[in-house]
């Protein structure tokens, strides 16, 4: 079990409001024999962990979040070898779980080791926990970390994106290297819950108080980034879709390249046209997911008027360039 992700929970701001927020949007009951640590359940089996965040988060304002959990052979072990490789150990207990240590890898994605009992709360099933992502700037500042921790492999796929597996060989989790402009400033372990359908749930996230962060299609489905009304974020997917998000970040950026060479043909030309075709495949992958860029993000679901005006004005410049002579 050494190095096994098995258990989520949520350190939140406000309790009650917690409880109202999840219950509500994944259909989620809660068992409170313990006042402190609720047990999120479906179908009377538990799912996920609720408890208030502690006074010293408190008190340098951190807002609320979800923290995934690591099965450990041997806590102290493995606090030790973590500060040896370079990680900050941030809080260190013991809660019903058993003994826990939260640790901050290298980079400073933070993710909780336990040694003791928790039942494997990871599953497809739809309003399940099923999927953690390490969302990195630079995965060889904490390759070796991860590798000497918990003796995993990192597999390259596509879009640097890699499956995480064990020494057995069975994937445990995926890492992603992404811009800050996808992941923001900071490193993080993204826990990805599965809903039914995707539609529902988000307006369900947005009445709730909620926020919607981002969209991903991927060829295995779309991918939304949010965050509860306490500021916690996560991903939702629907529970058919198969893999985590990759987010598309290609060393070489041909698009790019082309579309600064069809812009200098363009002046040096005089080509109308060619401006016409360049405002006219700015538009159609912001079409296709939802998103445009006008001096910042704009998304269909939240920003509607600005977005259709953004898009509507590129279309209309490609139609007048094509037809101005």
């Amino acid at each position: 079990m050494h190095g096994i992700f098995t258990w989520v929970d949520l350190s939140a701001l406000h309790f009650d409001r917690a409880q109202t927020f999840y219950s509500t949007l994944f259909d989620w009951s809660w068992d409170r024999s313990d006042p402190n640590y609720l047990h999120a359940l479906l179908d009377q089996k538990p799912v996920a962990g609720l408890f208030p965040m502690p006074d010293l988060f408190r008190k340098i304002n951190m807002p609320s979040f979800w923290m995934s959990y690591l099965a450990v052979d041997n806590i102290q072990k493995t606090v030790a070898l973590a500060e040896k490789l370079g990680a900050k150990i941030e809080l260190q207990t013991t809660n019903s779980l058993g003994e826990i240590a939260l640790i901050r890898d290298p980079a400073g994605a933070g993710f909780t080791c336990f040694q003791g009992n928790a039942p494997s709360a990871l599953s497809n099933k739809p309003n399940h926990w099923c999927h953690n992502q390490l969302l990195v700037s630079d995965l060889s500042k904490v390759r070796t970390f991860y590798e000497s921790l918990f003796n995993w492999t990192f597999h390259p796929k596509d879009n640097d994106y890699y499956e995480i597996r064990n020494p057995s060989g069975q994937t445990i989790a995926s890492a992603q290297v992404a811009p800050n402009d996808i992941k923001g400033e900071k490193e993080f372990w993204a826990v990805f819950f599965s809903v039914p359908a995707l539609e529902p749930s988000l307006k369900k996230t947005q009445s709730l108080g909620g926020k919607i962060l981002a969209c991903y299609p991927s060829q295995n489905g779309e991918h939304v980034l949010i965050e509860d009304s306490q500021g916690a974020a996560c991903y939702l997917t629907e529970s058919n879709t198969s893999s985590p998000p990759t987010h598309t970040n290609s060393p070489l950026k041909w698009r790019t390249i082309v579309g600064l060479i069809a812009i200098f043909a363009a002046v040096i030309l005089e080509a109308n046209w060619i401006w016409a075709a360049l405002f006219l495949f700015w538009i159609i992958p912001d079409l296709k997911s939802g998103t445009t860029h006008f001096i910042e993000p704009l998304t269909r679901r939240d920003n509607p008027i600005l977005y259709w005006t953004v898009v509507v004005t590129w279309l209309t410049l490609s139609a007048l360039m094509l037809f101005y002579r």
